[in-house]
């Protein structure tokens, strides 16, 4: 779906046990892969449930670029946290 412009390029009916972002992958990629390179959308963009690992990298192999809401876990927060304690912050002027 195209967000704002409420296009659909194409449905799949999946059972109701199903859920989206763990099945919808691969109907993705293969309409994307029946596309025209330069018909392909800027970037993909997903809830929580598409910022998996797997999702992430096979966006990253078709270099498409991507902005998935992560998932809460105790990871990423832990992450930021370490890599920010050896950094220095700079003001950058705007208070």
């Amino acid at each position: 779906m195209i967000a704002n412009l409420r296009l659909i390029l194409e449905v799949e009916v999946h059972g109701g046990k199903q859920m989206a972002s763990k099945h919808s992958p691969p109907g993705l990629w293969s309409l994307l892969n029946r596309l025209p390179r330069e018909h392909w959308p800027a970037l993909i963009r997903g809830d929580r449930d598409w910022g998996a690992e797997a999702n992430l990298q096979a966006a990253e192999q078709a270099e498409l670029p991507y902005l998935f809401k992560l998932r809460l876990t105790k990871n990423p927060p832990k992450l930021v946290e370490s890599l920010m304690q050896g950094s220095h912050w700079v003001k950058s002027g705007q208070g």
